[in-house]
């Protein structure tokens, strides 16, 4: 803001100087200088915030590196202190990150600002798709004990579906009978408050056709 004020005063100062002065308009005019003035405030707003967000973006490796190397140590699960320094780095993280989507949504309504209302640009940047990115940094070995857990991804990948390959096969040797009552004690187990209204009328329970599809 500092650097924004000076600038500003300087403007003001080369518009009191052309109403003394009265000089020619193709040589300098109060627009062309406002124009020059709004493209330093810019300049000067990035060369500010570039500074920041390195220094974060490189606080936040730091922490990450730190991260793994208390997730790696073998005693994790022993050792109380590990334990409670891993805690505090992954607090700290999601503080940072929390920061880090705070500066960026202040940078998507300053682009807005900029932008204006023409088509195209930031605006269409709005509706792009965001797809979650939440990382599960380790998973529980089944049936090991005492508890430990796995963190090379991937052998994660390979426990994840072994485990969601286990749920579709234990219902395998079910009778029918045997699955309309396990789905009749899933559906009472539902809240009333979130039950629709007739189900039979809504449009979940409406036939397929071949139009349809």
């Amino acid at each position: 803001m500092k650097g924004v004020e000076e600038r500003g005063a300087k403007f003001i100062a080369d518009v009191d100087m052309l109403l003394t002065e009265s000089m020619d308009r193709v040589v300098a005019n109060p627009q062309t200088l406002w124009k020059a003035c709004k493209e330093d405030f810019v300049r000067i707003a990035k060369n500010k915030v570039k500074k920041s967000y390195h220094k974060l973006n490189s606080y936040v490796q730091a922490i990450e590196r730190d991260l793994q190397r208390s997730l790696a140590n073998p005693d994790l699960n022993m050792n109380e202190n590990t334990q409670m320094n891993a805690a505090f780095l992954i607090n700290e993280l999601e503080y940072l990150e929390k920061v880090k989507a705070k500066n960026q949504r202040d940078k998507m309504w300053v682009n807005l600002a900029i932008h204006g209302e023409c088509l195209g640009g930031q605006w269409s940047a709005l509706c792009k798709e965001r797809k979650p990115r939440n990382l599960i940094l380790r998973l529980k070995i089944p049936n090991s004990n005492p508890t430990q857990y796995e963190r090379c991804t991937k052998r994660m990948a390979k426990l994840a579906r072994n485990h969601h390959e286990g749920i579709q096969n234990d219902n395998t040797n079910q009778s029918p009978e045997e699955q309309m009552r396990a789905i009749d004690e899933a559906l009472r187990a539902i809240p009333e408050s979130q039950l629709l209204p007739e189900p039979k009328h809504s449009a979940l329970n409406w036939k397929a056709t071949e139009d349809h599809i």
